[in-house]
């Protein structure tokens, strides 16, 4: 069995969690490492090879404190029973300006159980294989068409695919797969530079796991594709569940499992001129907001939009203060946007009868 977990993104979101005075170790990196550690101890229960999908670090110039994070991360997993651990090199933790990576460091300790991917390859496991694709990009290549960069990266899945062992042959990439859908915040990979490549390519695989795409799912089923995702959440555009999955080489099949991530809520709260009754109305609005939802030891973001008449009424330490019975781990600074009279009348009427009722 061999277990794989997504994109880690270590120091993503910092601004989700307040600081240590003393240590100086944002509460969000801390959730990042214990999410972790949740998929090592779950991993090395039925695993004895590990897998990481590749952008181990959000930043190209990660702070030492993410790197012993992550050493640490891979300590735990060898002292729990994992003989082999292979890291993928994804688009961030590639050094633009210099052929080396984030994980050159690892590479130089030439530790007999962890690999570092940052070149195609196969690995031999009984009769069966994992191969391995890092990310690559059209001018990685120096192709000067995406035409051209889809046969480059065409002509190393062929590579791979001509060391097919006899048993199962499972691919683990950081690569797109034609037909993706990016959310929004993924808008840099929709550019030509970016190969998505076609699911036939896939064909001479059993099993193939892409990282580089942060939600989970299905990609193919025939070939069998999938993402397996990020590790953690990182906005309440991430209404996903998060997860790593589990591979039985004899059955060539994937088992997916939940990661325990906190998740975002955001608040979009606005009031037409309410004088000295400003608070009221934002606060009765944020308890319709919150409803049944779960803010325990989750991320709240406020979103407030006002009269700009009502400026001197509005108190967001109040606000945070009723916020505070909700238990949130964190509560992002409440951002505020001002409207004048004249810019509210002309929303009533443009957006008709709900902005009119809203108004009075």
């Amino acid at each position: 069995m061999i277990g794989v977990i997504g994109d880690c993104h270590l120091g993503a979101s910092l601004k989700a969690g307040t600081k240590d005075p003393v240590t100086g170790v944002s509460s969000r990196l801390i959730d990042y490492h214990n999410t972790l550690l949740f998929a090592i101890e779950e991993i090395a229960k039925t695993c004895d090879t590990l897998i990481f999908t590749g952008d181990i670090f959000e930043h190209r110039y990660p702070h030492m404190i993410q790197q012993q994070m992550f050493s640490n991360v891979l300590y735990r997993a060898i002292s729990l029973g994992i003989k082999s651990i292979h890291i993928l090199v994804g688009n961030h933790d590639q050094q633009r300006t210099s052929s080396t990576t984030t994980l050159a460091y690892l590479s130089e300790l030439k530790l007999p159980n962890i690999v570092i991917h940052d070149e195609p390859g196969t690995v031999r496991i009984g009769d069966d294989a994992i191969h391995f694709f890092p990310y690559r990009d059209r001018k990685y290549f120096g192709a000067a068409t995406y035409a051209e960069g889809i046969a480059a990266a065409d002509q190393i899945l062929n590579n791979l695919a001509s060391n097919r062992a006899p048993g199962s042959n499972i691919l683990i990439g950081h690569m797109a797969i034609e037909g993706t859908f990016f959310a929004e915040e993924e808008a840099e990979l929709y550019t030509d530079n970016e190969l998505m490549l076609p699911k036939a390519s896939f064909a001479p695989f059993d099993l193939t796991i892409m990282g580089h795409v942060h939600s989970p799912g299905v990609v193919c089923e025939s070939p069998q594709i999938y993402y397996v995702g990020s590790l953690e959440k990182r906005g309440a555009f991430e209404s996903h569940k998060k997860q790593f999955c589990t591979i039985d080489l004899v059955g060539r099949d994937a088992e997916w499992h939940t990661l325990p991530c906190r998740d975002f809520f955001e608040f979009e709260i606005s009031a037409p001129k309410s004088g000295v009754e400003l608070m009221n109305v934002l606060i009765t609005k944020l308890k319709q907001q919150a409803g049944s939802r779960s803010l325990k030891s989750n991320i709240a973001k406020i979103d407030i939009a006002i009269s700009s008449e009502d400026i001197g009424h509005l108190n967001l330490d109040g606000i945070l203060e009723h916020m505070a019975t909700y238990e949130c781990a964190f509560i992002y600074p409440p951002t505020v946007s001002v409207k004048t009279e004249r810019a509210a009348r002309n929303e009533v009427k443009e957006l008709g009868s709900d902005t009119q009722t809203w108004s009075q």
